[in-house]
């Protein structure tokens, strides 16, 4: 028996399921699909609402590094970067690339499209637990 027909086959099954795969994404997606810059913008502060300053500031999309910018002096950052709709964090990151403070957050796709779009975050570094003595 030769294998000729068989991979014929197989590769006329993995182009039809392809393009109804692709079929199905179109529908799934607006007709005007394309990232949409949105601005992140927030401030990082201690338990007592101290301004934390110096701090790495990354977008994260499942774990995965998409942008990052650090805090000023007054705990304020700010990154604009193209998103499409989706589960992202905001992490901030302190000294020895010790993990601070997450903060996650859904974004959809507006009901009118503008150009741009504002997030404005509110990150609270929690107080160090005290060891016990």
């Amino acid at each position: 028996m030769s294998s000729q027909p068989l991979a014929g086959s197989l590769r006329a099954l993995l182009a039809a399921l392809l393009l109804a795969s692709s079929s199905l994404v179109a529908l799934a997606l607006p007709a005007n699909f394309a990232p949409i810059d949105v601005t992140i913008s927030g401030i990082v502060v201690d338990s007592e609402e101290q301004p934390l300053g110096g701090l790495r500031i990354e977008l994260q999309e499942r774990q995965v590094w998409l942008d990052f910018t650090e805090t000023d002096a007054n705990g304020r950052f700010t990154f604009t970067t193209p998103l499409l709709p989706g589960s992202y964090s905001v992490v901030a990151w302190g000294e020895d690339d010790e993990l601070l403070v997450e903060e996650l957050f859904d974004w959809q796709w507006p009901e009118v499209q503008p150009t741009a779009q504002r997030i404005e975050l509110k990150l609270v570094v929690p107080a160090p637990e005290e060891e016990p003595t």
